[in-house]
């Protein structure tokens, strides 16, 4: 949920908020402000929910910069170390280069180490892929929780539904091209906001890494954007582990997943 939108001169909030900080003198911040603005990101809020590693592989954007815009709204956050700035950067090469051959859940699963053997076929590089993007996560996750992995993944890969975040670059010498992201419009058409899926549909649309099923994820974010819109919250992470356990970035993913049903939901709420 963006923050603010965009205004009438085409300015975005993250580019107001740069401009903001450089009055003020803070121009480190806004160089590093600005840095995300040409990157495609719009919103704090947008930054804020976007996975360190994910942020890290934007030209330009090291850890000086990017701790200059978390502790915007994160006055405890510290850099990741060396070490595992090195293993993610490889790990998100690694996963560019394996999503041209492997589905998103099988990475998912080699992240969370539940892969089942697999009989290698096909191409060399299918099986390169493979190998390395497994390596790679498996050294990744001595410095990162699996879970920051696979937001990151998640990231790279567009498996959030329309959630216009821009992909990585590549590593300078990886020969590997980003993956295109692009978003995707919204329907026209008026959904039911109580339709709940079919044992099959849930089946068919839930993998390992969501916490909940489908049904339950619409159950969520309806409940968290009626309570927005009668602003009864005050912090969305606050509330999203005290109702449900899951962390704000979670809320944010379920609510990308269910973005096109937002408006018949809130109609359907201020009609009561």
């Amino acid at each position: 949920m963006q923050l603010v939108a965009t205004g009438g001169s085409g300015e975005t909030a993250l580019i107001k908020l740069a401009q903001t900080m450089a009055a003020g003198g803070h121009h480190s911040t806004a160089t590093a402000l600005r840095r995300l603005a040409q990157a495609g990101y719009t919103s704090l809020e947008q930054v804020d929910n976007t996975s360190d590693w994910i942020l890290l592989s934007i030209p330009g954007m090291g850890t000086k910069r990017l701790g200059e815009v978390r502790r915007l709204s994160r006055s405890d956050w510290q850099p990741p170390s060396a070490q595992a700035i090195q293993a993610a950067s490889w790990f998100l090469s690694a996963a560019q280069f394996a999503l041209h051959y492997w589905p998103l859940e099988t990475l998912v699963s080699l992240v969370q180490d539940t892969a089942p053997a697999m009989a290698m076929e096909g191409p060399v590089d299918k099986q390169l892929a493979q190998d390395v993007f497994s390596e790679a996560a498996q050294k990744a996750r001595r410095y990162c929780a699996a879970e920051e992995l696979l937001q990151a993944l998640w990231q790279v890969s567009g498996s959030c539904a329309e959630s216009g975040l821009p992909v990585p670059g590549p590593e300078p010498d990886s020969g590997i091209q980003p993956q295109t992201m692009t978003d995707s419009p919204l329907e026209t058409s008026t959904p039911d906001p109580m339709a709940m899926p079919t044992d099959e549909e849930d089946v068919a649309q839930d993998n390992g890494h969501f916490a909940f099923p489908r049904h339950k994820r619409l159950e969520i974010v309806r409940s968290f954007w009626i309570a927005y819109e009668r602003r009864e919250i005050k912090n969305k992470d606050a509330w999203a582990r005290s109702h449900y356990q899951i962390k704000g970035k979670t809320l944010l993913c379920y609510e990308r997943e269910f973005q096109d049903q937002k408006q018949a939901i809130l109609a359907e709420a201020r009609g009561r």
